[in-house]
């Protein structure tokens, strides 16, 4: 869910908590197509969307998305939270904190209000993959909704057996217009998506003073 690095800064102030971590839509598209089962771990991961095989228009597969989306934007930040709040408990940087200003005169380590200016919250959350949703998406549009070429029935069990006996259904999906070749139905799905996910942050407003456990 998370990720962070480990260096030297000395100075006046630093961030100690980076943000909750990264979402990856490309994958949370694959749970989408199969009704928020990971095919991977054999588990109900995701929210019960719907199954994909009686979508009968295009936009009711990308509404899915978009509550899958949002659900586990929604469980990062809640760990994010967790994390920061385990964090200021449980775990100091004595020997960091000793680089920033005022740290070892006021006796507090830096998470703590020892740094002479606080910053220790950057709520960045990243979520990933966009470019590949959209290409995905434009394809599923293209070959099961606008000319019909595959069913739905077909492009699971492809994906399902990893498109080994599914050749024509791969190269298909291959041909598929893609983003950022000037196709304005493609480049239009990626912008929506983009305009989308990037106001997330506005759907889910969190503070790290909420204690969530």
């Amino acid at each position: 869910m998370g990720h962070g690095c480990v260096h030297a800064d000395p100075g006046q102030t630093y961030c100690a908590q980076r943000g909750p971590g990264h979402v990856n839509a490309a994958k949370i598209l694959e749970l989408t197509l199969y009704d928020g089962f990971d095919n991977v771990t054999k588990k109900q991961i995701g929210l019960h969307t719907g199954d994909p095989t009686k979508f009968k228009t295009y936009a009711e597969l990308e509404s899915a998305l978009k509550k899958q989306v949002e659900y586990f934007v929604d469980l990062c930040w809640k760990g994010g939270l967790v994390a920061h709040q385990v964090r200021q408990a449980c775990y100091a940087l004595p020997f960091h904190s000793a680089l920033l200003a005022d740290c070892i005169e006021k006796g507090k380590e830096q998470a703590s209000g020892g740094n002479r200016y606080s910053c220790s919250v950057y709520n960045g959350m990243q979520i990933k993959s966009p470019q590949n949703v959209a290409n995905s998406l434009a394809a599923v549009k293209k070959l099961v909704f606008d000319e019909k070429k595959i069913s739905m029935d077909q492009l699971l069990a492809a994906l399902q057996a990893n498109f080994e006996g599914y050749g024509n259904i791969r190269q298909m999906l291959l041909s598929a217009p893609k983003w950022g070749n000037d196709d304005d139905a493609v480049d239009t799905i990626f912008r929506d998506y983009w305009s989308w996910s990037h106001n997330l942050g506005r759907i889910f407003p969190r503070t790290l003073t909420r204690r969530v456990v």
